[in-house]
């Protein structure tokens, strides 16, 4: 089974679905070590803001990744 990192994103709460096309394409081609690093660094923003889960960045500034 080949590894599916946009699935592997949105395990762990992403909302890829805030993201355009292009942005979803990059996050697709990502590598298992990529997605560990995004998701690891995702989890210490969120603690250090008290956010519960992982946003799109925007114009209101939200603390995400993706």
């Amino acid at each position: 089974m080949a590894f599916d990192a946009l699935k592997v994103l949105e395990g762990t709460g992403a909302n890829i679905g805030a993201l355009t096309s292009a942005q979803q394409q990059v996050f697709a081609s990502l590598n298992p070590e990529e997605v560990a690093v995004l998701t690891a660094v995702q989890a210490k923003l969120n603690a250090a803001t008290g956010a519960a889960e992982v946003t799109a960045q925007g114009a209101e500034g939200a603390n995400g990744i993706c």
